[in-house]
């Protein structure tokens, strides 16, 4: 009875470790686990099912731009290490990762390999990184594979092979299944950043602290990323919505602060400053859809346009008077011509009236400068005479 026990208690031992074996051995020829960083390198970690005994086994090649470094190869239950060499083949232009077993491998076999790939993603505008893997076997083989962000990432897309699944906490984690054969690569593609988180913690810090112009700007450049890219996760919708209200309600902000100013110039007498201002306005309520405001910037628009050509008019009728006083009857009277017309145009019938007196004044002016002209030629006739009749 004892010995029943003993020998039932080590099979049951050894059921889990049968049952674990078994399982690898029926699942996917590779497993990948991959934790890209922000510094373009990408942790690799892979257990390997060989069939069928090979030696040696040309694991991995990449481009010849991407160092490799710190590999570590393992046969995967006794974890004893594994002799491997990393050389670049020139006939592909490649780097390769070779396993060198000092003897023949038994069928099947299964290994870990990990490494680091160095300056392997692309990095975009805002931190923005590409991650793509490609993978091809020259027979037919199945993969699973693990993709962890760095904390704090989001996941902005996803092309080629679509995910299992995508798991969002802490961490995002992306997995993978798919096989790869001689003319079909296991490749998948993601992209992934931290900056739009950033930029929306900044935006809201500045909001906070009242500096709407660099929290409007944060709030913009998350927009902005986030619009270049599909997203994947449910609540993408909200938090692009979320963030359009921010900017409308900070531009909201901004713009009545500058049509108060707009306001303030034109009050001033400002009409060349003010109506460029109300010109941006107009545009910026259109698109706040401000009605209100939007019909309030085209009549101030209006009101400046004729604020300034009553302006220019009284300047005219002011550079007239002084004409006149200093004698420039000629260039006093065009002056006096143009307010004139002007204050016509702008219906001010007292300006008009004032312009007509003045008008009168030169015509007065010229009258008698001419009576005084031909009285000195009827003195100089009389002298003329005078002169002649005593010769």
């Amino acid at each position: 009875m004892r010995i029943t026990t003993i020998v039932l208690l080590f099979l049951f031992l050894l059921l889990p470790l049968n049952q674990r074996v078994f399982c690898e051995e029926d699942g996917p020829d590779i497993s990948w686990k991959f934790e890209p960083r922000t510094d373009r390198s990408v942790h690799v970690e892979a257990v390997v099912l060989l069939r069928k005994s090979t030696y040696p086994y040309k694991f991995l090649e990449v481009s010849r731009e991407i160092w490799v470094r710190n590999v570590k190869a393992y046969e995967y239950e006794s974890k004893d290490p594994i002799e491997h060499n990393v050389y670049y083949d020139s006939e592909t232009n490649k780097r390769v990762i070779m396993l060198l077993f000092s003897k023949s491998v038994p069928e099947p076999f299964i290994f870990g390999i990990e490494f680091d790939l160095m300056d392997f993603m692309e990095e975009e505008k805002d931190k923005a990184f590409i991650f793509e893997w490609s993978y091809r076997s020259e027979e037919e083989e199945s993969h699973t594979g693990v993709v962890t962000l760095p904390k704090g990432a989001e996941l902005l897309e996803l092309r080629y092979l679509e995910p299992t699944k995508v798991e969002e906490g802490e961490q995002v984690i992306i997995y993978y299944e798919g096989k790869s054969k001689k003319h079909n690569d296991f490749t998948f593609l993601l992209v992934f950043s931290s900056s739009g988180r950033e930029y929306a913690k900044m935006a809201k810090r500045y909001e906070e602290s009242g500096d709407i112009d660099l929290a409007l700007s944060y709030y913009q450049r998350a927009k902005s990323l986030y619009g270049r890219y599909n997203l994947i996760s449910k609540t993408n919708p909200k938090i692009l919505g979320e963030l359009w209200e921010k900017i409308c309600f900070l531009q909201k902000i901004q713009a009545d602060s500058a049509f108060k100013r707009a306001m303030e110039a034109f009050e001033q007498g400002n009409y060349r400053k003010a109506k460029p201002q109300f010109e941006n306005l107009l545009n910026q309520y259109r698109i706040l859809k401000d009605t209100e405001r939007e019909s309030k910037c085209r009549e101030m628009i209006t009101a400046c346009e004729k604020m300034q050509r009553f302006k220019d008019a009284e300047t005219l009728l002011e550079k007239g008077k002084n004409q006149f006083e200093t004698f420039k009857y000629p260039w006093a009277k065009k002056s006096f011509i143009q307010a004139r017309d002007e204050f016509e145009e702008l219906g001010d019938a007292e300006k008009v009236s004032e312009c007509e007196e003045w008008l009168h004044n030169v015509e007065v002016v010229y009258e008698r400068i001419l009576l005084c002209i031909l009285g000195i030629v009827a003195i100089l006739l009389a002298l003329w005479e005078k002169v002649h009749g005593f010769w």
